[in-house]
């Protein structure tokens, strides 16, 4: 949580203190302080999101999964990798190399920005798979 007189550092809050910022004018400074510590602490959670969830592919894999409008849920084994092809016929390769399994995300949290995902949900099994 952020209060007043913590200061963003990276994606960690340092906590500070000056006094100009109790004066009138300094409330504006923190609603500023405030929208670039939301904005930031986003950004950062996105890029550790990414990580947690496994990773970007190259080359072919041993699966592809299309998806159109009516997939919920796409079902892969903990270290699977896969190509997920819409219904355009846009695809990525992912390996759920997840932090916790098992779980389960959004397929938008890791499609590119031009994918298709719709309200596809991935689900990632504890079982361990090799390709």
């Amino acid at each position: 949580m952020l209060y007043p007189g913590d200061r963003l550092v990276g994606c960690r809050l340092v906590p500070w203190i000056n006094e100009s910022l109790m004066s009138s004018k300094g409330t504006h400074v923190l609603a500023a302080l405030f929208g670039v510590a939301v904005l930031a602490s986003g950004v950062c959670a996105s890029d550790n999101m990414i990580g947690q969830l496994g990773a970007p592919v190259s080359g072919t894999t041993a699966r592809i999964v299309k998806i159109d409008a009516s997939t919920n849920l796409i079902k892969v084994n903990h270290l699977e990798a896969l190509t997920i092809q819409d219904r355009k016929g846009q695809s990525f390769a992912w390996r759920f190399d997840t932090l916790y399994a098992p779980t389960g995300f959004p397929l938008k949290s890791i499609a590119p920005p031009d994918f298709d995902a719709g309200d596809t949900w991935v689900y990632v099994s504890s079982k361990h798979h090799s390709d």
